[in-house]
């Protein structure tokens, strides 16, 4: 069982009061909502909803876990923005190489340049 993918689930769960719509939150059926939940209180060894036919409520323990995992899946959420634009962001040093005769060149160029700036 993925851990974090069942914490999602158990706060959708918990936000929308029904397997269904907190299926279609995460584009997932309601059997694969109520499987995975089913999954995770059997891992935890605690139900975390109170089913009834009309209605879902969270249990003193869902209500800890659900209250715990936001609070995770931010921080997971923030690390994972903070890596991305980590890596978007050209860092460190840059080295160019080519031929003398450009380098050169170029150089001369931009010490011409230079010196027409100065000079006017």
């Amino acid at each position: 069982m993925d851990m974090v993918e069942a914490m999602r689930v158990a706060v959708e769960v918990a936000r929308h009061g029904s397997f269904t719509l907190a299926g279609r939150e995460l584009r997932i059926s309601a059997p694969s909502v109520s499987r995975i939940v089913a999954e995770l209180e059997a891992d935890l060894g605690a139900r975390l909803f109170n089913r009834t036919t009309r209605q879902l409520n969270l249990t003193d323990a869902g209500l800890e876990f659900v209250q715990k995992s936001v609070g995770v899946l931010e921080e997971l959420d923030h690390m994972r923005n903070m890596v991305r634009e980590r890596h978007d962001t050209p860092r460190g040093q840059l080295r160019v190489s080519c031929v003398t005769a450009f380098g050169t060149n170029a150089w001369h160029r931009q010490s011409l340049a230079s010196c027409k700036d100065t000079l006017s």
